[in-house]
């Protein structure tokens, strides 16, 4: 459980197949009412970013071994989801709406990077959307390029000493 201050406690688990209903529906809703700035409420930006979120992608990606998928929850209901490849790559990372500025995200962070730590990483990238750009800065992530598509490259060192920490939590789980 995760105490997110202003916001219940949550919980943090591996990603189901039998959360795919619900986390597609939450990442559908997210990238369309929280990522306004990004696909500018244009049909074909939207649909293009939308076209994978499906139950069949999901059952995909949470059965990939070298994917690590993750969702927040409250009350049992899903509230974030996150995932990662096993090289460092941050895929995912949306919160529902009405859930953002609540830790959750950062919670799901921290808990990726200790993921990375763990596997001996030693930096993780993503690609942040213009909405989410903050966010990633304030995270510690600093921008490294630019994308074919306009998306912005951004990357973080990652501390050894969070395995330690991650390590010492996951034995508690």
């Amino acid at each position: 459980m995760v105490d997110t201050g202003a916001f219940k406690m949550i919980s943090i688990r591996p990603g189901t197949v039998e959360d795919a209903p619900e986390a597609i529906d939450l990442l559908r809703r997210s990238i369309t009412h929280l990522c306004q700035l990004d696909h500018e409420n244009d049909d074909q930006k939207l649909a293009s970013w939308l076209f994978n979120k499906t139950e069949k992608s999901w059952i995909t990606w949470v059965t990939k071994p070298e994917l690590i998928v993750l969702v927040a929850e409250r009350e049992s209901r899903l509230v974030g989801i996150s995932a990662m490849s096993h090289y460092g790559f941050i895929l995912l990372n949306y919160v529902d709406i009405g859930a953002q500025f609540m830790g959750i995200g950062k919670a799901m962070m921290e808990r990726l990077e200790g993921k990375a730590a763990l596997l001996g990483i030693k930096t993780c990238r993503l690609n942040s959307t213009r909405a989410a750009q903050r966010f990633y800065t304030d995270r510690g992530y600093v921008p490294a390029r630019l994308g074919v598509y306009g998306e912005l490259t951004m990357e973080k060192a990652i501390q050894p000493k969070k395995a330690r920490i991650w390590a010492s939590l996951e034995a508690d789980e």
